[in-house]
């Protein structure tokens, strides 16, 4: 073992600094290592390289900063490493007036709504970005898991969000 140069090995400790940074930085932001690749990467081969993916999201863009910065130090002190910013963007925020028409229409289907930021894109950063003002709304999922296999609604749920989805098309247009 003492002869091996084992680049996962190497790169081992920013798989458990990542969170402990974000969570430093804002409780809020997010830190994903979601993807990593071996090279050569066979079972029986000591891998010599070690290429991974971190993302970061963040509703203030000086928090992405800040941790892109705070990995390139991290790398710039490790023989070998180079980190490559592969895409950058900052948070999209969402329409007031449909954030709002959103949260009246949920009061006025008798259901709670909670005001919250998406740690995913959606479509919708893609809409706002075009210059189309956006709103999103979340219907619960069970135990809170999303973008994941696991993920589960009850139809009822489902029923309420598009009643909620409706009467705020409804408002918006003047119908209702």
């Amino acid at each position: 073992m003492a002869l091996r140069d084992d680049a996962l090995v190497k790169a081992a400790p920013v798989f458990t600094l990542l969170p402990e940074w974000v969570r430093e930085r804002n409780p809020e932001m997010v830190g994903t290592i979601g993807r990593v690749e071996l090279f050569p990467g066979a079972t029986n081969v000591v891998p010599g390289r070690c290429r991974f993916v971190v993302e970061v999201r963040s509703q203030r863009a000086q928090d992405m900063v800040h941790l892109r910065e705070t990995l390139r130090s991290y790398a710039a002190a490790r023989a070998g490493w180079q980190v490559e910013t592969i895409f950058e963007k900052d948070a999209t925020p969402c329409a007031e007036q449909f954030v709002q028409a959103v949260m009246d229409a949920a009061a006025a289907e008798g259901l709670s709504c909670l005001r919250m930021p998406s740690g995913a894109g959606h479509d919708a950063q893609s809409l706002a970005a075009a210059g189309v003002p956006t709103g999103m709304i979340f219907v619960p999922c069970r135990r809170g898991v999303s973008h994941n296999p696991d993920e589960w609604i009850e139809p009822v749920q489902a029923a309420q969000g598009c009643q909620v989805l409706l009467r705020t098309l409804l408002n918006q247009a003047g119908i209702a």
